[in-house]
């Protein structure tokens, strides 16, 4: 009984992570929508780091092809089955409650836009001497910072396991 009322409010705990992430995903990308024009510019770090109003009707770094919304939805369901998954495991890692929640966050976003929009907002442009990295926002930012805990836990955990198994 105590397990399960723990893993309920542990859950509880990552849906609001969840929802916070998802609400600072569509609150940025509104106010790009409502206050900067298609394709203008905005210096914030000299011309390293600006805000720029893009859609994308692609998938990450504007690529395009038939079906694409398809793989969207598909890889959406992936997630969150793996996070179904991590929550019946004995011992979950907290790091991948939080890799999930910043993947799903990030997915949820941005096929609300896809939804909404038909496309996704995107505005922040980094880059060096005039490269760039692909435009983007909140919702791409978290999903890339929750593959990388994934992995980083990942590596951690299998390595731990291995040192034990020696």
């Amino acid at each position: 009984m105590i397990k399960k009322r723990k893993q309920v409010i542990t859950l509880l705990i990552y849906i609001i992570l969840i929802a916070i992430i998802f609400l600072a995903d569509q609150l940025t990308k509104a106010g790009i929508r409502n206050n900067v024009e298609i394709g203008e510019r905005i210096q914030i770090i000299s011309n390293n780091v600006l805000i720029t109003h893009v859609e994308n009707d692609g998938i990450a770094f504007g690529l395009k092809f038939p079906g694409i919304q398809y793989l969207s939805y598909i890889a959406f369901l992936i997630v969150l089955w793996l996070l179904i998954s991590h929550i019946r495991k004995e011992k979950p890692l907290i790091s991948n409650y939080i890799a999930f929640s910043l993947i799903i966050a990030g997915a949820i976003g941005n096929l609300f836009d896809r939804f909404l929009h038909g496309s996704v907002t995107d505005m922040i442009m980094v880059g060096i001497k005039g490269y760039y990295w692909p435009i983007f926002n909140v919702a791409d930012s978290a999903v890339t910072v929750g593959v990388v805990i994934f992995l980083i836990a990942s590596y951690f955990d299998n390595h731990k396991e291995e040192i034990v198994e020696e």
